[in-house]
C-alpha cells in the first residue's frame, strides 16, 4: 500500500528503471490485489506472496496471480496460483464459521443465559460496593466529628482522612467500572457471533475494502503450501471452525435458557460436554469461558 512519506524518487523515474533492470511494471496497484500486501506468507521459505497482474494481449483481459517473491530462487518451488485458485480455499474457510440453524439458536441461546447470570453477579457486586462506600462516608463523617470535638488532633484527621478519601475513591471508579459491564459482554458477544454467520455470505460481490477487512479479521497466519492455503483463525472465529454438531441421543439435545441456566457450568464458567449438549466429542471451548471465547470483559 502507499505509504505516508514523501517519495524519494518520482513513479516515471522509478518505471524507467526497472525497465532498464529488466523488471515488470505492473498497471494495476498492489492495494487492489486482494490477497497480496504481506497477507500470505510462503510455506516454503517464510517470505511474503506477492501478487501481479498480467494482460492477455489478444483480449486485453486481465489475469491475477499469486506467488512467493523468493519464487524464482534456486530450490524455491515454482509455484504460481491464480486467485481463483486462492480465493476458492478463502472461502471454503469462511464456510466453516458458519453453522446450522440449531447451533446458531442454541448458542444465542447459552450467550444470553450467561448473560443473565453476569447481571444478577454484577448487581451483587454493585450492592456490595455501595455498602462498603457509605460505610466509608459514614466513618469520615464521624472522624470530621471526632475532629471539630477536639477528640482527633489535626495531624491525626489528616492522615486517617486522606485514607478514607482514597478509599471512597477506589470504590468509586470500582462501582463505575461494575455498572459499565452490566450488559457490555453479552452485547459483544452476541454481536460477535451474527457478525461471524454472515461473513461467507458478505465475501460475495464484496470489493477490496471489505474483503481484506474480512481476511484481517479472520486470519491470524495464513500460509501457502504448494498450491494450498492453510489459515490459522484468530478468536473466537476459531471455536466456530470446528464444525459443530448435534447429536440425536439426550447428549445430543439443545436445552433451554432456563435448564442451562441452573447448572454448575453457568456458575463456574467452564463449559464441557456434559454441560452444553450441541458440541459434539470435540468441544472446541471447553474449560474456558464464553466470556474468554469471545473476548470481552
Amino acid at each position: 500500500m502507499p505509504g505516508k512519506h514523501e517519495p524519494i524518487i518520482n513513479r516515471l523515474t522509478f518505471d524507467g528503471v526497472q525497465k532498464l533492470l529488466g523488471g515488470k511494471i505492473y498497471k494495476e496497484q498492489v492495494h487492489e490485489l486482494t490477497f497480496a500486501g504481506e497477507l500470505i506468507t510462503c510455506g516454503h521459505c517464510g517470505r511474503p506472496i506477492t501478487g501481479e497482474v498480467v494482460t492477455k494481449k489478444t483480449t486485453g483481459k486481465k489475469y491475477r496471480y499469486y506467488r512467493c517473491v523468493q519464487n524464482l530462487a534456486p530450490g524455491h518451488p515454482r509455484v504460481r496460483l491464480r486467485e481463483e485458485e486462492i480465493e476458492t480455499q478463502v472461502v471454503a474457510h469462511l464456510a466453516k464459521i458458519e453453522q446450522p440453524e440449531p447451533i446458531r439458536n442454541w448458542f444465542r441461546s447459552a450467550i444470553m443465559a450467561r448473560a443473565t447470570h453476569d447481571s444478577e453477579q454484577s448487581r451483587a457486586r454493585a450492592h456490595e460496593l455501595q455498602r462498603q462506600l457509605d460505610d466509608v462516608r459514614r466513618q469520615q463523617d464521624r472522624l470530621l466529628n471526632l475532629h471539630l470535638s477536639g477528640t482527633v488532633d489535626e495531624a491525626t484527621y489528616r492522615s486517617k482522612n486522606t485514607e478514607l478519601r482514597d478509599r471512597i475513591a477506589h470504590l468509586t471508579l470500582q462501582l463505575e467500572a461494575t455498572d459499565r459491564r452490566k450488559d457490555e459482554n453479552a452485547d459483544l458477544a452476541v454481536k460477535t457471533f451474527e457478525l461471524s454467520q454472515s461473513l461467507h455470505g458478505k465475501w460475495f460481490g464484496a470489493d477490496y475494502a471489505v474483503t481484506r477487512k474480512i481476511l484481517e479479521m479472520i486470519c491470524l497466519n495464513s500460509v501457502l503450501t504448494g498450491a494450498t492455503l492453510c489459515i490459522s483463525t484468530k478468536k473466537p472465529f476459531n471455536t466456530l471452525v470446528e464444525r459443530l454438531s448435534v447429536s440425536d441421543n439426550g447428549e445430543g439435545e439443545i436445552r433451554t435458557p432456563a435448564t442451562l441456566a441452573g447448572r454448575p457450568v453457568f456458575e463456574t464458567g467452564a463449559f464441557s460436554r456434559s454441560a452444553t449438549s450441541p458440541w459434539g466429542t470435540r468441544n472446541p471451548i471447553a474449560g474456558g469461558s464464553l466470556r474468554q471465547s469471545f473476548g470481552s470483559g
